[in-house]
Parts: structure tokens; C-alpha cells; sequence
């Protein structure tokens, strides 16, 4: 007697995305998730980008917005993380803690990435929270002699950055972002302020011609040659 043949279930394409998707979006999730299970390949390598993956995708709750393998909902973002690529992270809730645990005894960890993590949201870092450069914030411009910056992550020794030079803030939505992104170390961070106002003052000319620039509408910024 035969057996009665198994419905084929077509399984659903997870897609790329797209790196200009907007926030919120299917399209900036499924990017949100090939960066991130990226990410999660080199996690010994790359713990503070999760984080920021981390958190960008807690804000969004971007794991409600993508699918399992068969177009059900994932019920929870831990099995977001356990089921399969290239559906899921691949890598179960458990085996990623102790990567963000490690690096919150370098610097402080975002506590949404530690209350979603299943950390003491409470625990105060080894280092302290004050050694966290005011400068730098994730998600927060600042300023260097050649015009605006927004840092996207913070590392123990580092910070990465993306410089803001286009005049319509939709490039810098993310992650993932449609601009790339450079490393600063700690003698690029030296020369870096907070503030406007700051730049100004320290920089004086050369930084607000940099500004006059960023924001000059297309074909109509200043010539670097005009006297």
C-alpha cells in the first residue's frame, strides 16, 4: 500500500534586501538580517557591530517583520536567532551572550542589546559608564575639522563612523547604511568635538567652508579654486 504523498511546501526566499530600504520596512529588515547573520559568522572578530545590529534591530523589532523558512513568524527573537540560515542567525541566543558579555566588561553595552540578550540590564560595565567618550554617542553626529560625522558603533579602542557630507539625511538611515563606513582610532577621535558651536570655535574658517559645502545644493557648491 502506498503511503499518501506529503504536500510539497515551498519554502520562502528570504531575499536580500536593500541597503536604502526605510526603516521599519520588510525590505530593511531582510538587509537587517543577511548584515547580521554576516556579522555573526566573524563574531569573535565583530562583537561591537553586532551590538549595533543588536540594537537598531531591537528598536524596529525587525525579526517580527521577516519569516521562517515556510512564511510562519518567528515567536521570539531567540528563535531568530537558533533557526537556520539563511532564514534565521544560525546561532542560538546562548552561544551569542557570552561574546556581548565579554565586551561589556571593555565598555558599556547598549541595555536594550542587554535586556534583549537576557543580561542584568542593571549590571553596571567593568569599566564604568563614564568612560565612554562624551563625544561619541551611537546614532549621534559630532564634528572633526572636515565637517559633520555620525557614529554608528563604539568599540573599546575605536569608534566607526560615516561622514555627512550629502544634504538629505535618507543616506544615513540604518543600519545597514548606503554609505560606508570607516574606522576612527584614537588619534582620529582626539581631534573630534561634540558640537557645532565647538568646531566653530576651534576651526574656525576651514570648518564652516566645509559645512557651506556639505549643504550647497547640487552644481551650485563653491569652485575650491575661486578665491
Amino acid at each position: 500500500m502506498r503511503k499518501p504523498r506529503v504536500p510539497h511546501r515551498p519554502t520562502i526566499d528570504p531575499g536580500g534586501g536593500r541597503v536604502d530600504g526605510a526603516l521599519g520596512t520588510r525590505t530593511w529588515a531582510e538587509r537587517w538580517r543577511l548584515e547580521t547573520q554576516g556579522i555573526v559568522k566573524r563574531l569573535s572578530y565583530e562583537p561591537d557591530r553586532l551590538e549595533g545590529y543588536f540594537r537598531i534591530g531591537q528598536e524596529h523589532r525587525a525579526w517580527t517583520i521577516i519569516t521562517r523558512k515556510y512564511g510562519e513568524p518567528f515567536e521570539s527573537f531567540a528563535e531568530f536567532c537558533a533557526y537556520e540560515q539563511p532564514w534565521g542567525l544560525g546561532m542560538k541566543l546562548d552561544d551569542i551572550r557570552p561574546y556581548i558579555e565579554a565586551l561589556h566588561h571593555t565598555r558599556p553595552v547598549d541595555v536594550a542589546v542587554r535586556s534583549l540578550l537576557g543580561m542584568d540590564a542593571s549590571q553596571p560595565s567593568a569599566v564604568g559608564e563614564t568612560t565612554r567618550s562624551a563625544v561619541f554617542e551611537i546614532g549621534k553626529e559630532f564634528f572633526s575639522r572636515s565637517g559633520r560625522w555620525l557614529c554608528t558603533d563604539i568599540g573599546s579602542r575605536t569608534v566607526t563612523v560615516i561622514k555627512k557630507d550629502m544634504p538629505d539625511d535618507r543616506w544615513y538611515a540604518g543600519p545597514p547604511y548606503a554609505v560606508a563606513e570607516v574606522v576612527f582610532d584614537e588619534d582620529d577621535m582626539g581631534g573630534c568635538v561634540a558640537t557645532y558651536e565647538e568646531a566653530v570655535a576651534r576651526w574656525d574658517d576651514e570648518f564652516v567652508a566645509a559645512e557651506r559645502e556639505r549643504v550647497a545644493p547640487p552644481g551650485t557648491r563653491p569652485s575650491h579654486h575661486s578665491s
